[in-house]
C-alpha cells in the first residue's frame, strides 16, 4: 500500500507561481479614473509599483499629466487622459487610447467622486444632481465603458472607490447627498459583480474610511473633525492613502481571481464601532 502523502494543491490558473508571484500586477494595463490627486492618485502609483502599466484619467487634464509624469520617473510606463466620468465620449476616447497603445485593459479603479457638506434641508436639487451625477452616474460610465472591454477579452477587475459613509453615516458632518452615492455606489458594484463575474470580469468595492488626501490643508475644520473621530477609532489615528496600496493591489491581482462582488473595508475599525 502507497502510504505516501500528497501536498494540497488548489486548482490555479497560474500553476507553479508563488504567492507573491501571483501577487504581481506584471504585464497588466490599469485605467485609474480621478486619478489626479488623493486617493486616485495613490492608487495609480500603487499599481504601477506592484507592476502594472498605468493610465490616469482625471477631469484636469494637468493633474492627470502630472501623476502620469511622477510614474514614469519611477519607470513606469503610463498614459494621461483629461476626462469628464459623466461623458460616455470622453471616457471611451480615454479606453481607445489604452487600447491602441497597449491591446487591452485589464484593471480599473475607480476614484472619481466629489463630496460637499449642507444640511439636508438646505441642499439644492443641482447640488443634489451633481454629486450623484459624479458619484453615482459617473462610477456607472467608467463601469459600463471598462467592463465592455474586458468582457470582450473575457477577463477584468474593476475596483470602485466607495466608502465607509455606505456603512455607517459620518457624524457630525452634514452630507446626505454624498452618504445617498455611496450607498448607491456600493449596490451598483455588487450588481455589477452579479451580472458579469461569470464571463471573467469581478467588480469589488474598496472602502476607505477618514483618509489624509490633502483636503485638510484647506480645511482646518475638516481635519478637527477627522482628528476627534480618529481618537474614537481603534487605530486611533487617520488613515493615510498609503495604507490603501496593498489592498488595492491584491484586489487587481491575479491572487484575487476567485474575489468578486466584495466590499473591503480600510478604516482602521472604525465601521465595527
Amino acid at each position: 500500500m502507497n502510504t505516501s502523502t500528497k501536498r494540497d494543491e488548489a486548482p490555479t490558473d497560474t500553476p507553479g507561481q508563488s504567492v507573491l508571484e501571483q501577487m504581481s500586477l506584471r504585464g497588466r494595463t490599469a485605467l485609474v479614473t480621478g486619478g489626479g490627486n488623493g486617493i486616485g492618485r495613490g492608487c495609480a502609483h500603487a499599481l504601477g509599483e506592484a507592476g502594472a502599466r498605468v493610465a490616469v484619467l482625471d477631469l484636469d487634464p494637468d493633474a492627470a499629466r502630472t501623476v502620469a509624469e511622477e510614474l514614469q520617473d519611477k519607470g513606469i510606463d503610463s498614459l494621461a487622459f483629461g476626462a469628464d466620468v459623466r461623458d460616455p465620449a470622453a471616457v471611451e476616447h480615454a479606453l481607445r487610447g489604452i487600447l491602441n497603445q497597449w491591446g487591452r485593459l485589464t484593471v480599473a479603479v475607480n476614484s472619481s467622486g466629489i463630496i460637499r457638506n449642507s444640511p439636508a434641508e438646505l441642499t439644492t436639487l443641482d447640488e443634489w444632481a451633481e454629486i450623484l451625477g459624479v458619484n453615482l452616474t459617473g462610477m456607472f460610465v467608467a463601469c459600463q465603458v471598462e467592463g465592455r472591454a474586458m468582457l470582450n477579452e473575457g477577463y477584468g477587475s474593476i475596483i470602485n472607490i466607495v466608502s465607509t459613509a455606505s456603512l455607517v453615516i459620518p457624524h457630525p458632518q452634514k452630507q446626505a447627498a454624498y452618504n445617498a452615492s455611496k450607498w448607491g455606489l456600493l449596490g451598483l458594484t455588487k450588481s455589477l459583480a452579479s451580472e458579469w463575474s461569470k464571463r471573467g470580469v469581478r467588480v469589488n468595492a474598496l472602502s476607505p474610511g477618514v483618509t489624509d488626501t490633502g483636503l485638510f490643508d484647506n480645511s482646518p475644520g475638516l481635519r478637527a473633525i477627522a482628528e476627534q473621530n480618529a481618537i474614537q477609532t481603534p487605530s486611533g489615528r487617520v488613515g493615510q492613502v498609503t495604507d490603501l496600496y496593498g489592498a488595492v493591489a491584491f484586489l487587481a491581482s491575479p491572487s484575487a481571481d476567485f474575489v468578486s462582488g466584495s466590499h473591503l473595508v480600510v478604516d482602521g475599525g472604525a465601521s465595527i464601532i
